[in-house]
């Protein structure tokens, strides 16, 4: 409901017919528990006023909020994008150094939550588009925002302020620009499109784990599905007449396959190394002397260990060198068999088999492969 484009410009007469409105929206649905109140009100687009913080929380957060609680129900804010953070638009007055800066947004968060102690009104903080991570992004002065993340769980979920944090707006920060087509903001963001689905979600799952995650609602990432087969981050297509799964829907049905088998899903606590050349008396590294890592995020599902590995080379089959993985932690003296998973669509193949060493650490090779993101299941 928040979402329609129309600029509302706060004001006290306003604010009985803005309360009437939420009575009536909480109390049409008694089976929705959270209220997201407002819409990236950090964008003109969506809030007209020139200190959008104060008059956020003024006007549309703390009065939205005295009745959503008064009904049992919990809200969801400030749904600011961390793409601006600090400035409205238009965009001539949006300085680009606050694009995806973590200490700018580090800053803009505690302004949203600490003025008129806002945070009292919300039970769980939402932003957008923190993406994962996702390394360094294109703009200057951006950053990987997971530390983002740590910050806001140290500053307002660990002491108990905060319940819990949403993305409620995951996706590509790409855009249509007439005859240029999609134009990627991001330099992460290019062909296959499906691996960054796959970024943007088990960084934040993965950190979800490791921060007392106690209830199901506390940490959530919604992906921001556009129409149908009209645009990259789209999760269906029309084929036939039909809706079909896009490949961004293939790569996070995966993922969820993977990671919500209804096994118990905690993080893996010991060292999982993939990459060229980590088997010692190995030169096959890619300039033939040091060992090349790849970044991996490993889970144990069950009986299982899940990690999924992020290959940044452009092509790395075309260094025809097998890849190398050394997992520590396992039982020695047992054997173990590794499947690889692809990405988008599932299939399973088993691509090694070995038995952990005394140390329970287990050594193996598997074919070079050009997929960006590869899945190694080891049971």
């Amino acid at each position: 409901v928040t979402k329609y484009r129309v600029r509302y410009v706060p004001s006290a007469e306003h604010t009985d017919d803005w309360k009437n409105y939420v009575e009536k929206v909480v109390t049409r649905y008694p089976n929705i528990e959270y209220f997201e109140v407002w819409n990236e009100p950090n964008i003109d687009w969506f809030l007209h006023a020139k200190t959008n913080y104060k008059s956020y929380v003024d006007s549309i957060l703390i009065p939205a909020a005295e009745v959503i609680h008064k009904h049992g129900r919990k809200v969801v804010g400030p749904s600011f994008t961390t793409e601006w953070p600090l400035d409205s638009w238009p965009a001539t007055s949006r300085p680009r150094r606050h694009s995806e800066n973590v200490a700018s947004n580090i800053k803009a968060i505690n302004q949203w939550l600490s003025y008129h102690d806002a945070w009292k009104y919300i039970d769980i903080l939402s932003i957008h588009y923190t993406h994962g991570d996702t390394e360094k992004p294109s703009y200057p002065y951006a950053d990987n925002m997971m530390p983002f993340y740590d910050y806001v769980y140290e500053k307002w979920i660990k002491p108990g302020k905060i319940d819990g944090i949403w993305n409620t707006e995951a996706g590509f920060s790409g855009t249509e620009a007439g005859k240029q087509g999609f134009v990627a903001l991001d330099r992460w963001e290019k062909e296959p499109l499906a691996q960054w689905a796959v970024r943007y979600t088990v960084p934040i799952l993965h950190w979800g784990i490791q921060h007392n995650w106690r209830f199901r609602d506390q940490y959530k990432v919604f992906w921001y599905h556009m129409k149908a087969g009209e645009h990259p981050r789209s999760l269906l297509n029309y084929k036939n007449g039909k809706l079909v799964p896009a490949p961004v829907g293939k790569a996070l049905k995966t993922a969820r396959d993977l990671l919500s088998s209804g096994s118990p899903i905690t993080t893996y606590s010991q060292p999982v190394h993939v990459g060229f050349g980590l088997h010692s008396k190995d030169t096959a590294a890619i300039n033939y002397f040091t060992p090349y890592e790849f970044k991996n995020y490993a889970f144990k599902v069950g009986d299982n260990l899940l990690t999924a590995v992020w290959m940044d080379l452009e092509k790395p089959a075309l260094f025809k060198q097998p890849m190398q993985a050394i997992v520590k932690g396992l039982k020695p003296g047992s054997n173990y068999t590794v499947h690889r998973i692809h990405y988008i669509d599932g299939t399973n193949q088993v691509v090694a088999e070995g038995r952990a060493n005394q140390e329970g650490e287990l050594y193996f090779t598997f074919p070079p492969k050009d997929d960006p993101i590869i899945y190694l299941k080891i049971k």
